[in-house]
């Protein structure tokens, strides 16, 4: 039997698993950091929506005519 065959067979696809392991790895890193990145982004856009939400609220109140406590809305 020839073993220089099956060892070189063998040798092939080691090599051949051994380079798709490395493209999934750096698929990997590369999607771990996108997803880093995106999540920076999402924090800093709840951010700046609280802000918002906090400010409207205040512009709300401000624009509200507060009703004395016992008097009836105009459409009674």
């Amino acid at each position: 039997m020839n073993t220089d065959g099956i060892e070189s067979g063998i040798e092939e696809r080691l090599i051949g698993l051994e380079t798709t392991d490395a493209y999934h790895q750096r698929a990997l890193d590369e999607s771990g950091a996108q997803i880093f990145e995106l999540s920076q982004r999402v924090a800093r856009l709840e951010k700046i929506v609280g802000k918002m939400a906090e400010k409207l609220k205040e512009i709300a109140q401000e624009k509200e005519p507060s009703l004395p406590v016992n008097e009836r809305p105009p459409h009674y």
